[in-house]
């Protein structure tokens, strides 16, 4: 079998591959990226049981042999771009970004018309924070490939990471248009769109990617976060609950699950979400906000206090979400100058959307009251 000829059908398992999440190898060399060596003399050609015995390796999770392998591969057909690609999504799975980078750019400089390398190297740059080059990279993938229904999702990601959500909007919705069943790409659709102030629509989508992949446990958090939104707070703590029956690391699942827990009343239950939460990480900025939020909501300024008192030490002060909560409580404190100062720090978009927030929690409570009055 002519393997260089075979290089779609190989690279395509990876390039979609749902491999486990890992944290970034923070030891890996940043300068591995750029490294492309140059073309060694190959070996006797590629045999299908080697391409096998790698890929059964990949598949059963084995991801050290597998790269043990595939680097001895390497050793013998280095002009080989389904090899360099294939280390690349190893690497991946090993949470190992920059020696995944380093492959995926030596598989596109071996074939650099494979949309597929150009979109590997995307999502990985995408992975650490690299959005703008990822960007860049995934936007070469759809010139080569315009049907390329990965390539639109992971530029989806990425411009969602830069807050450019109406534009993610966009590249998610091609995606879905080109494979219907992209649960991803639905759920990253229903994200931006929860952002972008459209809940009914994104619980839509969230239902889909369920429909489309019923594991999907950021898709059934994300459904509980949707649901609560929309007033439906018994529903959503059933849809987290399944999140975490899936998964009972889920993190969002926690902290969507302390929302609609508190929006049925049942405080403590919620903070003991979030308390285990800030146990697990402690500079988790999401689950101090949301303890924040439920303590505003319920009045306990003297808790909102010391919480936010716990928010600062551990996750410091840079956050837009702390900076507003700083701010609030200096101004009710009559500190004008320490509430100036901070609110200062924020760009016009985080300050408008922290004064709607503060809004809206206020807007929460007076339908909470009128609606005790009408139970009474």
């Amino acid at each position: 079998m002519n393997w260089r000829g075979s290089t779609t059908t190989m690279t395509a398992h990876f390039h979609t591959a749902d491999t486990p999440r890992h944290p970034t190898d923070a030891s890996a060399s940043s300068g591995l990226a750029a490294d492309i060596q140059p073309a060694k003399p190959t070996g006797a050609a590629l045999t299908q049981q080697q391409a096998n015995d790698v890929f059964a390796l990949y598949s059963q999770g084995r991801y050290q042999e597998a790269l043990d392998k595939t680097r001895a591969l390497i050793a013998l057909h280095y002009n080989l771009p389904l090899l360099h690609n294939l280390a690349g999504a190893i690497h991946k799975a090993l949470g190992q970004s920059h020696q995944a980078i380093g492959s995926f750019r030596r598989a596109i400089a071996l074939q650099p018309e494979r949309a597929e390398a150009h979109n590997n190297l995307g999502e990985a740059l995408s992975r650490i924070g690299r959005h703008e080059e990822a960007i860049t990279c995934l936007a070469q993938a759809m010139s080569i490939k315009p049907d390329f229904a990965e390539a639109h999702h992971n530029l989806g990601v990425a411009l969602a990471a830069l807050g450019r959500h109406r534009e993610a909007i966009g590249s998610f919705r091609r995606a879905i248009a080109l494979r219907p069943r992209h649960a991803a790409a639905l759920n990253g659709l229903g994200e931006a769109l929860i952002l972008c102030g459209e809940p009914e629509e994104a619980e839509e989508n969230f239902q889909a990617a369920i429909v489309a992949k019923p594991d999907f446990v950021a898709a059934h958090a994300n459904l509980g976060r949707v649901l609560t939104e929309l007033g439906r707070a018994r529903e959503a703590a059933e849809a987290c609950h399944r999140a975490l029956a899936l998964d009972s690391d889920h993190i969002p699942g926690f902290l969507h699950l302390a929302a609609a827990l508190d929006w049925l009343g049942e405080t403590y239950a919620a903070t003991a979400c979030i308390d285990h939460v800030i146990k697990r990480q402690p500079a988790n900025v999401e689950a101090h906000e949301v303890l924040c939020t439920i303590l505003e909501r319920r009045g306990r300024a003297d808790d909102l206090r010391k919480a936010l008192s716990r928010a600062r030490r551990q996750c410091g002060e840079t956050d837009p979400r702390i900076q507003f909560r700083i701010a609030q409580q200096a101004h009710g404190d009559g500190d004008t100058a320490t509430a100036d100062r901070f609110l200062g720090k924020l760009c016009e978009e985080d300050k408008s959307a922290r004064l709607a927030k503060a809004r809206s929690c206020l807007f929460d409570a007076i339908a909470r009251r009128a609606g005790a009055r009408d139970a009474e």
